[in-house]
């Protein structure tokens, strides 16, 4: 069922970027088929994968290692943003507790 949702998409680069998602998430078959249809649509919308900054993709990685979760860096002109993921309450509530103690050493 997952397979079949992954051939589903026409991009291979983002089949594989699909498969490491689904496999990171530990998605149902039915989460994966809705996944695909998301994707697909996104593919068609703007490319999924562009050029990033390896020093942005090594900060991304190193602070997703640091909370456990993804991490994501968005990046404008002049100002940008830092995306934590969560998927479930019990995790925001453990990324929360770290931020807290990250904040209370600054003191």
């Amino acid at each position: 069922g997952h397979a079949r949702a992954l051939l589903s998409v026409s991009s291979e680069a983002t089949r594989d970027y699909m498969a490491s998602e689904m496999a990171r998430r530990g998605m149902s078959v039915r989460e994966a088929e809705n996944y695909a249809i998301l994707m697909e649509k996104r593919s068609r919308e703007k490319p999924l994968l562009k050029r990033r900054d390896v020093n942005e993709e090594k900060l991304e990685d190193d602070l997703g290692k640091l909370f456990g979760t993804k991490v994501r860096l968005q990046t404008g002109k002049k100002k940008g943003k830092i995306v934590i993921e969560y998927y479930s309450p019990a995790e925001l509530d453990r990324i929360i507790e770290m931020l807290e103690k990250l904040s209370t050493r600054r003191k």
